[in-house]
């Protein structure tokens, strides 16, 4: 099969075009940037513990499911920034961190940090659906909620 220019499946019905791990780094960098290696681990281990510990369902998770609406558009403008990354050592090493999580993952050599279903930012904003849900850890800049209510 040929793989376009990120090593993504060229003409594939994902609008991202990326490899897996690429997918993974892109979404922990738009999630958890700013929040240093914890918050980045933490976020990785929501979507490790959403595709059920198994490395080939990460892809899914991070593009395809339903709680991912807008993320392949938003992966693709977070390529564009990478080489502008360059241009600030807070942000390129927070990049190095999200592809070495990533890598992690997707070798199967990641290791959880939290196991939590659910995230946001904790900025003290109300969001519809944590309503009823057991909230498992406060941390590293986020909110985390077991599964279910």
């Amino acid at each position: 099969m040929e793989t376009g220019s990120l090593g993504g499946k060229s003409g594939s019905n994902d609008m991202t075009n990326l490899t897996p791990t690429l997918a993974l780094a892109c979404c922990l960098s738009i999630e958890a940037r700013g929040t240093g290696e914890a918050g980045i681990r933490d976020i990785a281990s929501v979507v490790w513990y959403r595709a059920e510990g198994k490395p080939e369902n990460v892809y899914d998770v991070v593009c395809n499911n339903s709680w991912a609406v807008g993320m392949p558009e938003a992966l693709r403008r977070e390529v564009d920034k990478i080489a502008d990354y360059k241009e600030n050592i807070f942000d390129w090493r927070a990049w190095l961190i999200c592809m070495r999580v990533a890598t992690e993952v997707m070798n199967g050599d990641f290791k959880q940090t939290i196991i939590a279903q659910q995230f946001h930012s904790d900025d003290g904003k109300h969001r519809p659906w944590m309503k009823d849900r057991k909230i498992l850890a406060i941390r590293n800049g986020f909110v985390f909620y077991a599964e279910g209510k």
